[in-house]
């Protein structure tokens, strides 16, 4: 719909008479309404990656530490499977000492 220079320019002249009707200061109050409203979601964007932080930071200690008890526990059975070993060499040992003295 191409429209005709004289209805383009009643377009553009009632479109500057309404632009005409703000005071410089209504414009800028409008600019200072819309910078609040981008700082105020900035401000809840941040608190929100903020919050994601601290939850990611807290799920990290936790894996931390239950790495910690794994690994603990791990070095438990491992002493407790070394110590067996130990206690079933010794036995055999003693086995083989008491077996050879009863046959000469």
């Amino acid at each position: 719909a191409v429209e005709s220079l004289p209805e383009l320019t009643q377009s553009l002249t009632s479109a500057g008479s309404s632009l005409a009707c703000f005071t410089s200061r209504q414009i800028d109050t409008m600019i200072n309404s819309v910078q609040e409203m981008r700082q105020e979601k900035t401000r809840k964007e941040d608190k929100e990656c903020i919050a994601i932080v601290k939850l990611l930071n807290e799920e990290d200690i936790a894996a931390k530490k239950f790495q910690t008890e794994v690994n603990e526990a791990q070095s438990r059975i491992e002493r407790t499977i070394f110590a067996a070993r130990e206690t079933a060499l010794v036995k055999l040992q003693m086995k083989a000492q008491t077996d050879s003295m009863v046959m000469p």
